[in-house]
């Protein structure tokens, strides 16, 4: 009977051992540096997971604001490698990913990634704006004072 029931189990444990190695070998990771910085309050994040054979990885992608992930919202889940993100408060934001192949267990998550939003101020963005209306004023001057200055033909 405990023969039995060895010859069973070991057929279980190693496509339990297959699927964790498995998901382990997928274990995918955040490109770039580990802290990203915005002023646009938007960034490209991107991720790869090593794979040799079988069918392409979905991944995984969460979003914290604290880098313990206590409430992560899930932003993506499907088989694209790199992700847009935008409309972001001031703030830290971090990220990570996960990956499995077909229907095998989920890897572990990747190291998280931060992102740190801090817009341009608003003395700034209303001087750059100024500036950007007064060249637009002088390219309009220009225009209409040269075609002043042609003789008609």
């Amino acid at each position: 009977m405990f023969r039995g029931a060895l010859l069973l189990a070991l057929p279980l444990a190693w496509c339990l051992f297959a699927a964790s190695a498995q998901a382990e070998q997928l274990q995918p990771k955040m490109l770039g540096d580990t802290r990203l910085e915005s002023q646009a309050g938007s960034s490209s994040l991107t991720w790869k997971a090593e794979h040799e054979s079988g069918p392409e990885p979905t991944y995984e992608l969460q979003r914290a604001t604290d880098p313990d992930f206590e409430n992560p919202k899930t932003l993506y889940r499907g088989p694209d490698q790199g992700r847009f993100v935008s409309g972001m408060l001031d703030g830290s934001y971090y990220y990570r990913v996960r990956a499995r192949q077909g229907e095998a267990a989920w890897s572990t998550w990747s190291e998280p990634q931060e992102l740190v939003v801090t817009h341009w101020s608003r003395t700034r963005a209303l001087g750059l704006m100024a500036v950007g209306a007064l060249v637009f004023l002088a390219i309009v001057f220009v225009v209409l004072n040269g075609t002043r200055k042609v003789e008609p033909s």
